[in-house]
């Protein structure tokens, strides 16, 4: 289904947030469906020029993930519960983390892809080879920062 940019919403939530109810919970590979999805939301989003634009979010989860890794290695991230931060959106990204050590939860999720991120109330940055991946379904606030 393609989207129709004249009548998208003016954030990368809205615009994402009903298809991200379409993302299969027990899905783990990657799809073409996966892939046409992203390249959908990220061709509406170039249009309606979201990408770099800086954005104040207040998220119940969220996970930064390195901007690259080998698929042979192990791969370290860092987890967030109740985060605020003001960051640039990127583009979408789907996440598949398999069972979280010392939890019994898989995460399975279409997500915003957040850099050059600033996690307040600490004002810190995320680091250069990270991306900030926020799920659609946990954001609780987005507005466009000052």
């Amino acid at each position: 289904m393609a989207i129709n940019i004249h009548e998208a919403p003016r954030d990368p939530i809205e615009l994402s947030i009903i298809r991200a109810e379409d993302v299969p919970l027990q899905a783990f590979d990657h799809t073409v469906t996966d892939e046409r999805l992203l390249a959908e939301l990220d061709f509406a989003a170039r249009e309606l020029e979201l990408h770099g634009k800086r954005y104040y979010i207040e998220s119940n989860r969220a996970f930064l993930l390195p901007v690259e890794s080998d698929a042979g290695t192990k791969l370290t991230y860092t987890e967030f519960y109740g985060l605020t931060f003001e960051g640039e959106f990127s583009t979408y990204s789907r996440i598949s983390i398999g069972r979280l050590l010392g939890s019994p939860h898989t995460v399975r999720a279409l997500c915003i892809a957040v850099g050059s991120a600033l996690l307040l109330p600490y004002f810190d940055n995320i680091p250069e080879d990270s991306l900030l991946h926020v799920p659609v379904l946990a954001v609780n606030h987005i507005q466009l920062a000052a």
